[in-house]
């Protein structure tokens, strides 16, 4: 028998504080189109058991007295989560707790009751540093495990997992000896942003997991694609990039759609990307089935991840274009309507306030 999962990219299903008014909640808001933003991509998710992505973005219950507030999911999208037949949602990243404990519980409450499971929670009595998902599926045993490996930019009192490696290591030993599952899937919200180059210590820690017993990494944070890997008879997805995001600086309106699927009594491993474009109004579209290009050997890999300089260098010249970029837009939208600058100055200020607090426990 042969189990088929799709894996997805960033899910961004609000607005950013400079697209409040134009991103996905507000378009959620007004569109009457059913299932949107997955209606175009639905029927080719609907064929697999498994449907996995990265949710950036929470429900709240909290009567919303400023109408235009950021990072907030409009109630409506969790039905479309689910008629898009995802069934596991990682939450350990970096933008999960922008509506604090009662946005992350609420989130949890509301996708658990429509059977939708997340990964990447932190629970002190799991026995892990993440709290695992496992699944059986035709006599095999599937294993997630979700970390983040970038910290929260409200500090570290957080409802999922921050890790390291080390961590993750010892968790990947643990669920092999505790569980025995025929395939292990390792969730990594990781990177720099807006670079389509891995960084070379996270190529290094990618296969040092897969040689702990790893069968699949699935990264993600960048919100560009990356290559993936086949190192040994498994592979690492460095960045799937975007799936849905109101993103709209170059390359981050692509992603990846990953069907992959698990055969035979060997397990193997058979992986099939297909390049996804964002239309507009945040809508994702196959743009090519089987974009096979995008999967490097081991080889090609180390030759373009090899000088850490040149990686310093593109990563500075990306964050220089994307700022340039961000104020346009901000500066665009702020013309529109100038109300829309109330949500991006309460996010700097809710910024600035952590950040002065961190600085004085120091």
């Amino acid at each position: 028998m042969t189990i088929k999962l799709s894996i997805t990219g960033d899910i961004f299903l609000s607005d950013q504080p400079h697209m409040v008014g134009i991103g996905v909640r507000s378009c959620t808001k007004k569109t009457k189109i059913r299932d949107y933003p997955f209606h175009k991509i639905k029927n080719h998710l609907k064929r697999s058991d498994i449907v996995f992505g990265n949710l950036e973005s929470s429900f709240s219950n909290k009567r919303n007295k400023f109408i235009l507030k950021p990072f907030l999911i409009d109630i409506k999208s969790a039905m479309s989560l689910k008629n898009a037949n995802y069934n596991i949602l990682n939450v350990a990243n970096n933008h999960i707790m922008e509506n604090g404990f009662e946005g992350f519980n609420f989130t949890k409450k509301v996708l658990n009751s429509l059977n939708i499971k997340l990964l990447g929670q932190k629970d002190s009595k799991c026995g892990y540093y993440t709290k695992p998902i496992i699944l059986i599926k035709d006599n095999k045993k599937i294993s997630f495990l979700g970390y983040s490996l970038k910290a929260d930019d409200f500090g570290k009192n957080v409802l999922y997992s921050i890790s390291d490696e080390k961590m993750i290591i010892e968790d990947i030993k643990r669920i092999k000896e505790k569980e025995n599952p025929n395939i292990i899937i390792i969730s990594l919200h990781w990177g720099d942003e807006y670079i389509s180059i891995p960084h070379p210590e996270n190529v290094k820690i990618a296969r040092r997991f897969i040689d702990t017993g790893a069968n699949l990494i699935i990264g993600h944070h960048s919100h560009v694609l990356a290559p993936i890997e086949k190192y040994k008879n498994s592979f690492i997805i460095y960045s799937l990039g975007n799936f849905v995001f109101d993103m709209t600086y170059p390359f981050t309106n692509y992603g990846l759609l990953v069907d992959l699927s698990i055969s035979g009594e060997n397990n193997e491993l058979f992986l099939k990307p297909n390049l996804i474009v964002i239309q507009k109004n945040w809508i994702p579209k196959i743009l090519k089935l089987n974009f096979k290009k995008i999967i490097y050997p081991s080889r090609k890999i180390d030759e373009i991840t090899n000088n850490i300089d040149k990686y310093l260098y593109i990563l500075s010249v990306n964050r220089q274009n994307y700022r340039k970029s961000f104020y346009k837009l901000l500066i665009k939208n702020l013309i529109r309507n100038p109300y829309y600058l109330i949500p991006f100055l309460l996010r700097l200020i809710k910024l600035r306030r952590y950040h002065i607090i961190k600085k004085k426990k120091w």
